[in-house]
């Protein structure tokens, strides 16, 4: 029986939505939410994976810069 290849293992993150100035309010809550920190912890988490991923494909809404001034 012929060795299997390895299989292909990679992350895809989606919708990020980085705030412009790091940090935003959710409607009716009563904490900030830090995207920049959020971020940081699941890059940190990818670069921990075992094995770990060929690549990361980064997509859906990257920012979300109308969330930090909603009177616009």
């Amino acid at each position: 029986m012929p060795d299997r290849p390895e299989p292909l293992r990679f992350v895809h993150l989606t919708d990020t939505h980085i705030m412009a100035g790091g940090r935003w309010r959710p409607r009716g809550a009563d904490f900030d939410f830090d995207t920049a920190a959020s971020l940081r912890r699941v890059v940190d988490a990818i670069g921990a994976l075992d094995p770990r991923p060929a690549f990361v494909m980064l997509g859906g809404d990257l920012t979300r810069p109308d969330l930090l001034h909603r009177d616009r």
